[in-house]
């Protein structure tokens, strides 16, 4: 039988005769380490003819089992189209709700308007009427908290909760929860309450040390944020016990705060490095949209700049857990939700859209909720937002890029609804792959080829 190698592969040279290898199309199982020279030389084999003639090889039999070898008459784009349907219609209930849409904030960069306050109760009750009704015609549900800043309404989220878990409880259902906030009212019994109402996962933005988090994320009277925020989840950190719960601490580096990268990692390490739950995801701060960002475009990084802060961090010896990163590595957490047919997100005004951005964005306005709880839906907008991966090929020359296995042409509908072209708004993860195989810890790569040393 002839054989190829997939094209879907990315690889780190750890310059001591080893390499990191991934597949996008299989995801976190597929992160293997192996001997570099035995690699290739089966590497070359393939591209000479297509045969490897010791097809007992553990190594060739490993990197066959993870797809990085497949048939010569092997099309990975089927494939791939397959794993597209099954994302799109897959049968989970995902909403996005935003409890209210004001903030006590004005983060620098932020894009949102703020004009809708707290959802009312007769909102609340029609959202609980069609979880009641529809539940059943899906397998589980999900929930994600969003702004505004969503504790400035806890009581809608607690009303909501209740309401999802029994509801999930009676129907046989699971139900997570998680939830995205600026962390200032996080404290340690805000999150017990949380805790208790199934929200699971947690991101907190904190953008680099004091002084230039406070010029970043303030309150709206300009008072810094920084020393609340990190109180709130050092007490957490403390006092909690279960291990289930999962922090994502996301940075937004820009020129001032990545002048103090050293200094920052050794803090987060320090507070953070010894506790597997709380995780860190580094991004840079970007232009997302809005008024305000228009002001600090100078003091945004390029990404030459943010390749050179992860081969910064790539060569210190830090305690620094970037699962976050990894999690995107997997597929099924890498395809944007508003490419997926049972998304949706709730503003606090009952109006419905596919995405958290852009919310003035025509085609994102896909319906809304009526006071009986169901959805009037404009399918021909839900549509754009259900067949953007087959225009993104096109667009971003998905065809051609190793990550496609992992979004499935899907990191961002938004994007290609909006025809913006080149790599539109791919991951940074897709754009750094290698570099992120180098921060990823040694033990969870699966190791083969040993025997060659």
């Amino acid at each position: 039988m002839e054989y190829k190698f997939s094209k879907l592969i990315s690889a780190y040279d750890e310059g001591n005769g080893w390499l990191r290898l991934y597949n996008s199309q299989k995801g976190l199982e597929s992160l293997i380490r192996v001997r570099k020279e035995k690699f290739e030389r089966i590497k070359q084999n393939l591209e000479n003819d297509g045969i490897f003639q010791n097809t007992a090889d553990k190594t060739f039999q490993k990197l066959a089992e993870l797809e990085y070898i497949i048939p010569y008459s092997g099309d990975e784009e089927k494939a791939l189209e397959v794993k597209i349907g099954e994302q799109i219609y897959e049968p989970v209930l995902r909403l996005i709700i935003l409890p209210t849409e004001k903030c006590s904030f004005r983060c620098r960069y932020c894009y949102e308007k703020f004009e809708n306050g707290k959802m009312s109760d007769q909102l609340q009750n029609a959202i609980i009427n069609y979880v009641k009704n529809n539940i059943h015609n899906y397998a589980r549900m999900e929930v994600r908290w969003f702004g505004g800043e969503p504790l400035e309404a806890l009581d809608v989220i607690e009303n909501l909760s209740k309401n999802f878990i029994t509801i999930c409880k009676m129907a046989h259902r699971n139900y997570e929860a998680s939830i995205t906030t600026n962390g200032y009212y996080l404290t340690y019994d805000v999150f017990q309450r949380l805790y208790r109402l199934s929200v699971r996962n947690y991101q907190v933005t904190i953008d680099g040390l004091k002084t230039e988090h406070d010029q970043q994320r303030y309150l709206a009277g300009g008072i810094g944020t920084f020393e609340q925020i990190v109180n709130n989840l050092v007490d957490i950190k403390t006092r909690c016990k279960s291990r289930i719960p999962n922090f994502t601490i996301r940075t937004n580096f820009n020129k001032e705060s990545i002048k103090r990268l050293d200094e920052y990692l050794y803090f987060f390490s320090e507070k953070f490095g010894d506790d597997d739950r709380f995780g860190f995801s580094l991004q840079h701060a970007s232009d997302w949209g809005g008024e305000r960002v228009k002001k600090i475009k100078d003091s945004l990084i390029t990404e030459q700049t943010y390749e050179d802060l992860l081969t910064k961090i790539l060569n210190q010896n830090v305690r620094l857990n970037i699962s976050p990163h990894a999690a995107l590595f997997a597929r099924e957490e890498c395809v944007c939700y508003a490419g997926k047919k049972n998304s949706y997100v709730i503003g606090s005004n009952g109006q419905i859209y596919k995405c958290t951005a852009d919310f003035n964005m025509e085609a994102n306005n896909i319906g809304r909720i009526t006071e009986e709880g169901k959805f009037v839906i404009d399918k021909y907008k839900e549509e754009k937002w259900l067949t953007a991966w087959l225009h993104a090929g096109e667009l971003h020359e998905c065809t051609k890029c190793r990550f496609e296995g992992a979004c499935l042409r899907m990191s961002c509908p938004s994007s290609v609804i909006k025809e913006i072209g080149e790599n539109g708004s791919c991951l940074l993860e897709k754009e750094y792959t290698s570099l992120f195989l180098g921060l990823f810890e040694k033990h969870w790569f699966y190791e083969i080829g040993k025997e060659q040393q």
